[in-house]
């Protein structure tokens, strides 16, 4: 483990002369990544893996800056949300640049994912960090990825703000349905199975009948709903707010996850007799 620090701090000091992080400022609004590293993925593995992230304030356009003292770093606090992932535990650090100039870091330890009788345990944890100054915190995600049954019994609900588009249950769900690199069942694959199974229906029948998704992010969906054809397209209004879709996934007993607020669609990993909700309206508002 020495090792493994010195070959860190050593490799954030070189990051430290040529980056353009700006001066200490403890009570920032936001935080973000030091080095730009926001997420991980792994392989299962029969061994523990670990992986380490680097927080520091930002300001206002999310300009990384730093902490001044080691204990306001030491303060940050560091815990773990699992979407299908569990036993992930998560440890805080310091790293000390220069006088007045720390890193607040973290390692976080995944437990074997081949298990003893061959089984491989895929999903996501989110990883957040908290400045308790003023509550201002960045999420990290981890990612074990490999191939994984598919799920049945899901339920997918589409809405405009708090009005219904489309709601299709007892679905199947395949970690192929979206073409990307997570190869488990996510919230996103739904969305893509839902389009598969409604675009052609006849009559007046609520369909999902086109989907713009890049990287995977939704960035908009287009519904018939009672035969009229309604894209849903993000966009930011004159005031800046933003307006685009969001999701929550709920567990076979009706319970939110409270890390599908925080991991993006693709890596949140569903499981069956799961709900998808997602919505379209104001970031933040509509859940």
């Amino acid at each position: 483990m020495r090792k493994r620090f010195t070959a860190l701090f050593l490799a954030v000091i070189m990051m430290f002369a040529m980056s353009s992080v700006a001066f200490a400022a403890d009570n920032d609004p936001n935080m973000t990544s030091f080095d730009g590293t926001f997420s991980t993925t792994l392989t299962p593995s029969a061994s523990t893996q670990t992986v380490d992230f680097m927080a520091v304030p930002a300001d206002a356009y999310y300009q990384a800056a730093y902490f001044s003292t080691e204990q306001a770093a030491d303060n940050v606090q560091w815990s773990v949300m699992d979407a299908g992932l569990t036993g992930v535990t998560v440890s805080g650090y310091t790293i000390p640049l220069d006088e007045g100039q720390y890193l607040a870091a973290a390692t976080v330890t995944v437990p074997q994912t081949i298990l003893a009788d061959g089984s491989k345990m895929v999903g996501t944890v989110s990883v957040k960090a908290v400045n308790p100054v003023n509550n201002s915190y960045v999420n990290f995600t981890v990612v074990v990825n490999d191939n994984k049954a598919d799920v049945t019994g899901v339920t997918y609900k589409f809405y405009d703000g708090d009005t219904e588009l489309l709601t299709l249950n007892d679905l199947t769900v395949s970690g192929n349905d979206y073409y990307s690199n997570i190869l488990f069942p996510t919230a996103l694959d739904g969305v893509m199975k839902v389009w598969a199974d409604t675009n052609n229906l006849p009559g007046n029948a609520a369909k999902l009948k086109a989907t713009d998704i890049s990287y995977g992010y939704i960035n908009g969906l287009t519904f018939e709903v009672n035969g009229i054809e309604t894209a849903y397209t993000n966009y930011t209004a004159d005031d800046f707010t933003y307006y685009g879709w969001q999701y929550r996934v709920y567990d076979s007993n009706g319970n939110m996850l409270p890390a599908s607020e925080f991991i993006g669609a693709d890596d949140f990993g569903i499981d069956n007799n799961y709900t998808v909700v997602w919505k379209f309206g104001e970031y933040g508002k509509v859940f």
